[in-house]
């Protein structure tokens, strides 16, 4: 299984990666800032002050570990173990309902949808996905065993939604209502001291974690570091969505996650007046429901969503004829077309905003320090003439020398 879900990794990181895969020469977007990042912090400047960008810090530890490794690959082999790891837990969590092959459909229906969400890759969101299926499977598996959550297990969630906070923190939705359900769980069941217990536990681990998070930066950095992470991971965000109103969307996204969620466990708390007839329907309601929020906002923001989208195909297979399966899978035909459909308008997108991309030198001041909304793809442009332009606050320009 390992095997196979390896390949399947490197396969989906080569060829739909592409701004991390060494098979294509486009290294523009979001990914080239981050290993900018990286690889500024690698140069000895400090994070949001030499060199600005508005994600987690633990964003750009990796990739400066990339960049460490090798600046053409190694970020790749970094998605590479992530994604096999995540690949592992959607089999695990499928593995509770179903077994043999039919567990590896839930993990091929995933990797569609990463592929039409991923945006070509090395996206905090698909950096925070291994974290958050370990927490969603630990959960399942704790409600279909009828288990309560331990201490370990609260020290877990503590730690992993941490380090999704310095990801992005709005990532953290997932083991968020992952840790409410455990919590709720222990509190309908009367079970007040493993319930505090519990909590206890997820505050230390939370704290543990931005210990060992933050600690290299004030070490490193003093209290500038640590004031400027504050403000690049938390504050300008803050400020940025209130400009451009992206918290709709994000809300949208978070709420989703947060209906399944509780309406899965009021279907556990309900199991034994329900018919296995209810519970399909109810599962297949929530998969067309994921579908149809598709739209709204930037496609990674629901890449943070597919580890629940391939628990919920495995509960579905659990509960509806094997012979029906067929006609389960027609939907999901959805997220191969607007991949293919994101393409070709990317193709268009880098042909028409050739224009807009200036040498580095003619972009006044002020725009430099401006936010100004982009087209993503003429970035890669604009690495491959040699040439940069700036989104919120940032400068693109390709790995030559010194940053």
């Amino acid at each position: 299984t390992w095997f196979v879900l390896l390949a399947v990794s490197v396969v989906y990181t080569l060829v739909f990666c592409r701004d991390i895969s060494p098979l294509f020469i486009s290294k523009g977007g979001d990914s080239l800032i981050f290993r900018n990042m990286g690889l500024a912090m690698l140069q000895g400047k400090t994070p949001y002050i030499d060199i600005f960008d508005h994600k987690g810090i633990l964003l750009y530890y990796i990739n400066a570990l990339g960049m460490a490794i090798g600046p053409n690959l190694g970020v790749c082999l970094l998605a590479i173990i992530s994604t096999t790891i995540t690949l592992r837990l959607w089999y695990n969590t499928a593995n509770l309902f179903v077994q043999g092959k039919l567990c590896y459909i839930p993990v091929i229906l995933g990797i569609l949808a990463l592929i039409a969400y991923s945006d070509d890759g090395n996206k905090t969101e698909e950096w925070s996905l291994p974290l958050m299926s370990f927490i969603l499977y630990q959960t399942v598996r704790n409600l279909k065993n009828d288990t309560a959550p331990t201490i370990t297990q609260g020290l877990f969630a503590g730690a992993f939604a941490c380090a999704i906070f310095f990801l992005r923190a709005n990532n953290a939705y997932l083991i968020a209502t992952c840790c409410i359900i455990s919590a709720c769980y222990l509190f309908l069941y009367k079970k007040y001291a493993p319930l505090f217990l519990y909590s206890a536990a997820f505050i230390l681990g939370f704290a543990l974690s931005g210990i060992i998070i933050l600690g290299p930066i004030y070490l490193l950095y003093g209290e500038d570091g640590i004031q400027g992470t504050f403000y690049g991971t938390f504050l300008f965000n803050l400020m940025y969505a209130a400009k451009h109103a992206v918290a709709p969307n994000l809300i949208i996204v978070s709420l989703n996650a947060t209906v399944v969620m509780a309406s899965a466990f009021a279907l556990y708390l309900s199991r034994k007046q329900s018919s296995p007839f209810e519970k399909a329907l109810i599962a297949l309601g929530y998969i067309l429901f994921f579908i149809t929020r598709g739209g709204a906002g930037y496609p990674a923001y629901h890449i943070c969503l597919i580890s629940l989208f391939t628990y919920l195909i495995a509960l579905s297979l659990n509960q509806i004829n094997k012979q029906s399966i067929i006609f389960m899978a027609i939907p999901f035909l959805y997220p191969v077309g607007r991949h293919f459909a994101i393409s070709a308008k990317r193709v268009a997108d880098r042909i028409s905003n050739a224009s807009t991309v200036r040498p580095i030198s003619q972009i006044p001041n002020n725009e430099l320090d401006s936010i100004w909304r982009y087209n993503a793809t003429a970035t890669i442009t604009a690495v491959i003439h040699n040439l940069g332009h700036t989104q919120c606050n940032r400068l693109y320009h390709p790995f030559q020398g010194d940053i």
